[in-house]
């Protein structure tokens, strides 16, 4: 009874085949992973909400925009991690493609819990959108294609160490808002 999502279905898609996988490989079985959820979602569920959750990373090609643009019409909500190469997420698919279609991409902040440094980051944020990386963490990816800024530095995971770091933590926390 623990978990970002009480109560939901996840069905997950492996993209990597592991450690020195070709860019080739990962990009068809993000495009396959895509495509069958999309399916799924129309063939199983398709007048109920769903969360197309993507903590993954690949290059920019309109094919994969494309297919994000059909997800959305399909009726799921994309969101994505916006990375960990401390670069602009324009660069970067899924993450491109959150200034052509509904895709909330996800960047992680380092803050504590510091009420102080909450204020300053809501006030930042207020005055500079997405484009504000004063408390970004170091290694997050950020820039125009940023949807939104959550915590992504020493998350509870039922990972082996406890915590975690990485834009893929925020993100399965907004995908379950979403």
């Amino acid at each position: 009874n623990v978990g970002v999502c009480r109560g939901c279905t996840i069905h997950a898609h492996k993209v990597s085949a592991g450690c020195g996988s070709s860019t080739t490989v990962v990009t068809a079985a993000i495009f396959e992973a895509i495509a069958g959820v999309v399916d799924y979602h129309l063939q199983t569920f398709p007048n109920e909400p769903a969360v197309l959750s993507m903590s993954l990373g690949t290059g920019v090609s309109q094919a994969l925009g494309d297919l994000l643009a059909g997800a959305v019409d399909s009726g799921l909500v994309p969101v994505a991690s916006a990375g960990n190469s401390q670069t602009n997420a324009c660069t970067q698919a899924p993450a491109a493609f959150s200034t052509q279609t509904d895709l909330i991409t996800v960047a992680a902040t380092s803050l504590s819990a510091s009420t102080e440094q909450h204020s300053k980051f809501k006030t930042c944020v207020e005055e500079q959108g997405a484009n504000c990386v004063d408390y970004a963490a170091t290694w997050s990816n950020y820039g125009a294609c940023v949807t939104v800024w959550g915590p992504g530095n020493h998350i509870y995971s039922a990972y082996a160490s406890d915590q975690e770091s990485g834009t893929n933590n925020d993100n399965d926390y907004y995908s379950r808002d979403s």
